[in-house]
Order: structure tokens, then C-alpha cells, then sequence
């Protein structure tokens, strides 16, 4: 188990140690003593807080999974609904989400079943990944990220400078590039983006943006 909160640690560990049939092995107070405890003790489920300030759950998933050997089945826990945050944790292989609010019974049944190698996630959180999920049905969202794709690491900057209402000047200095340059970089991202001006640029990218972090 990891958490970096030694409390809400204390209080996962000692409902998971009242079941019978559950062991805890090894407990962390970080996302890198989880990782070592991880590799010396391989358990069967690794509890972990989803944010963790040096390593949280997801970065954690991802190197158990490059790990390249048998990696632990996650069971994240999170203090509050991300719902991009667990769009990713799920992707990554993530197969129990749940809410530190849980009941202790809800935690035992989760670590049961992602033992078993099932899923478990928590109705609240179900609701709000779905909602999330459903904003990106929107046509015209999906479209512009497809096409920003398309676009090169300065051009991606350099529009993300226009949306900010952003001259060429305040962007080339931002970049390190001369503001011709800038000039270049912004008329093929428009161009690619499909946009007619600056103006519509600010305007569908804030918005792509606000629907990608809601």
C-alpha cells in the first residue's frame, strides 16, 4: 500500500489486515519506496494513492508497466474525482478506482476483485468519467484535435501563444525565434487547423481546451 498521508496509510492498512483472507506486505510512504517494495515484495495488489507528490499512481502504473515483468494488479484511491486523471489511470492498465470516502466494506471487495483480476470502480466516479468521456462525442472538438495532431511542436506553441492573445513579438521572445519566424509557424498552424484568423484560432482552441480539461 502507498500513500504519502501516514493517516489515511494507517486507516487503509488496518481494514485491509481485519480480513482473514488479506495480507498487507508492504506499505509505502512514497511513490518510490512503492516502486522498490513493489520489485523486492511483488504482491498481488498495490494500493495507491492516485497523487503522491514525487510519484503518484499514474506515473507508477507506467513503470510498473514498461517494467517489462509481471507487474501487481492497481487499485487507486483518490481524494477527489480528476476525471482526465482517471480516463489515463484506467488506460494505463488501472483496473480499481476508488474514493477515500469508501467504506472499509468497499474497500475489501475492490482489492478482492482486482485480485481476481476483475474491475472495480466507484458509482460516483463512474458518473463523472462517463460525462467527461461524452464531451469528446462533440464533432467539432474532434476534429480540431485531430488536426492538432498534425501540427509541429513550435507551430503547437506558437498558436497556444495566440489563443493567450499573444503578439508575434511576445511569442517569438517567448520561443527564442525571430518573430518572422513566428509569423511562418502561425500561418501553417492555421492552415493545418483549418482556421481563417488569429481571432477564430483563440476562440476553437479555448474551446477544445476547456471541453479536454473539464
Amino acid at each position: 500500500m502507498a500513500d504519502d498521508e501516514e493517516v489515511v496509510l494507517d486507516g487503509l492498512v488496518l481494514a485491509l489486515d481485519s480480513a482473514p483472507d488479506i495480507r498487507v506486505v508492504g506499505r509505502a510512504a512514497s511513490g518510490d519506496q512503492a516502486l522498490s517494495l513493489a520489485a523486492v515484495l511483488a504482491p498481488d495488489v498495490l494500493v495507491v494513492d492516485l497523487r503522491m507528490p514525487d510519484i503518484g499512481g499514474l506515473a507508477l502504473a507506467r513503470r510498473l508497466r514498461d517494467a517489462g515483468r509481471p507487474a501487481p494488479r492497481i487499485l487507486a484511491v483518490t481524494s477527489y474525482a480528476d476525471r482526465a486523471l482517471l480516463v489515463e489511470a484506467w488506460a494505463l492498465g488501472v483496473r480499481g478506482l476508488l474514493l477515500k470516502t469508501s467504506a472499509a466494506s468497499d474497500l475489501l471487495y475492490a482489492v478482492r476483485k482486482v485480485a481476481a483480476g476483475g474491475a472495480v470502480v466507484d458509482s460516483q466516479l463512474v458518473t463523472d468519467v462517463l460525462d467527461h468521456l461524452a464531451r469528446f462525442r462533440d464533432p467539432a472538438t474532434m476534429a480540431f484535435e485531430r488536426r492538432w495532431q498534425q501540427l509541429t511542436e513550435q507551430e503547437r506553441r506558437a498558436v497556444t501563444g495566440v489563443s493567450q492573445g499573444l503578439t508575434n513579438l511576445a511569442i517569438a521572445q517567448r520561443l527564442g525565434v525571430a518573430e518572422g519566424t513566428v509569423k511562418s509557424h502561425v500561418s501553417r498552424a492555421l492552415g493545418k487547423l483549418q482556421l481563417r484568423n488569429r481571432t477564430q484560432a483563440a476562440a476553437v482552441f479555448n474551446r477544445a481546451r476547456q471541453v479536454r480539461d473539464s
